[in-house]
């Protein structure tokens, strides 16, 4: 039986050891299986080395979801931060995150959450960062993408947490308003 299934995901290592380069090839060889899937490793300055994964949607068998999944799981025990694995799976979007710790996966969630917000209010002219440096809108905002789509704590997301698009119009209006108090605060 197969399904449709797609994914993505970056993630961060420490310097790579025996036992990292045999996780890394463990990821590799399940990927083989899938067309067009990508693996690519950049090093950074430090040492470190970001491997970046591509797995484009298409028919895949159950089992190799499940064993691509263990293989991503088995990776985060060495990421040094939290990570999101975005996918599609039968045409429905969703996001899996994962960490060392409990802690590493919140960040990861809180991480992701806010990366969502940025680039659909961007779509919608509004700049979150240069939002964020007006006093009267920081801790409003901030409070209300946790309080719409989480704080990180858990490993599931709402299915509207999904629905970024949306969530950004609404805040064409306010972002106008808070841009005029912002001015006349000066």
């Amino acid at each position: 039986m197969s399904a449709r299934y797609g994914c993505s995901t970056g993630i961060h290592l420490p310097a790579i050891t025996s036992t990292i380069a045999a996780s890394v090839e463990g990821l590799e060889k399940i990927l083989r299986w899938i067309n067009d899937a990508q693996i690519n490793d950049e090093s950074a300055s430090n040492g470190t080395v970001w491997l970046n994964v591509q797995c484009p949607e298409q028919n895949c068998g159950h089992s190799f979801v499940k064993d691509l999944d263990e293989a991503i799981d088995d990776l985060a025990q060495y990421a040094l931060n939290g990570f999101a694995v975005e996918h599609v799976y039968e045409g429905d979007q969703g996001v899996d995150f994962y960490g060392q710790t409990p802690e590493t996966k919140a960040i990861s969630k809180r991480n992701w959450n806010f990366r969502k917000a940025a680039r659909y209010l961007k779509e919608e002219g509004i700049h979150l960062e240069s939002l964020l440096k007006t006093p009267v809108a920081a801790q409003a905002i901030v409070d209300d993408i946790k309080l719409a789509y989480g704080t990180g704590a858990g490993d599931a997301i709402d299915e509207e947490s999904l629905d970024w698009p949306d969530w950004a119009v609404s805040y064409r209006g306010l972002a106008k308003l808070l841009q005029k108090v912002a001015i006349t605060d000066r």
